[in-house]
């Protein structure tokens, strides 16, 4: 038998979510099955910026992914039209001094192919 959930209970949880928890946590803190909270979700309706809160937490990774590239390229003061073999050494010093940086994200936020930087 499906287990009953107060309507309280779920609105803040879904606002939790919605304000940017990750549903893992709020799976783990409130013992609630992790498709129950994206139907609950769905369910909800719209955000008030107009999306749900799956489009919006899609939408805030993918803006924190921006964000870190964004800093990769800052770091690397790295401008279109800079030779290959510049980018690849700005890239190899990167490597080495930012270790929290993967050569993927590296490579992608430098446009050099994975396979162009180990070769």
């Amino acid at each position: 038998m499906p287990k009953k959930y107060p309507l309280e209970f779920k609105r803040q949880i879904v606002n939790l979510c919605q304000s940017g928890m990750p549903m893992s946590e709020a799976e783990k803190k409130f013992n609630v099955a992790i498709s129950t909270l994206y139907r609950w979700l769905r369910e909800s309706g719209p955000s008030a910026e107009g999306h749900t809160a799956v489009e919006y937490s899609t939408l805030l990774k993918q803006n924190n992914q921006s964000n870190y590239l964004l800093e990769i390229i800052t770091l690397s003061q790295i401008i279109d039209g800079t030779p290959l073999r510049h980018r690849l050494e700005i890239l190899a010093k990167l490597h080495e001094q930012f270790e929290q940086y993967s050569v993927h994200e590296l490579c992608e936020a430098l446009n050099v192919s994975r396979g162009t930087f180990y070769f």
